[in-house]
């Protein structure tokens, strides 16, 4: 297991399906896992990237060209761009779901607005102050919004 790079774990209940590759991007580990065997199997694993849930959702240029799938990562890029070249980048960025990644930045963006740090070192008032800050947030889109009313 020495030579694992990368390691994907998909997320369940009770079994957690795990697929490891080396740096060239060939599956040297798959293996299910039940709950109570997870954090044990990645205390012994050597230092790694771990990939939960992920796909990758940066869409390729419009002029990308296939990679030599010797490469780490070439399997996945070559098939986004395949995707995009096939499917159209509209198609592939609504079915790949870019949208909910490009959302998400904008809303962080929002929040940091606010200030870039917490002020609070416990995690309940971490917790707290960013409650806090969504919630002026929230009202201020709220004053933003206009309201419609029926003339007659």
């Amino acid at each position: 297991m020495s030579e694992i790079t990368t390691v994907g774990l998909d997320l369940a209940k009770n079994v957690f399906q795990v697929h490891g590759a080396d740096g060239a991007g060939r599956a040297v580990l798959r293996k299910k896992l039940r709950r109570a065997q997870v954090l044990e199997f990645f205390r012994q694993l050597p230092s790694c990237v771990v990939a939960m849930e992920a796909c990758g959702v940066i869409p390729p240029r419009k002029n990308a060209q296939l990679w030599k799938p010797t490469t780490a990562g070439a399997i996945a890029r070559n098939e986004a761009v395949r995707a995009c070249k096939y499917l159209g980048r509209a198609l592939w960025r609504k079915l790949i779901g870019y949208h909910r990644r490009s959302r998400a930045e904008t809303k962080m963006h929002c929040v940091k607005l606010l200030g870039q740090g917490l002020m609070a070192r416990d995690f309940d008032r971490q917790v707290a102050e960013l409650q806090i800050r969504i919630a002026v947030l929230n009202r201020y889109t709220a004053l933003g919004i206009p309201v419609t009313k029926p003339v007659g």
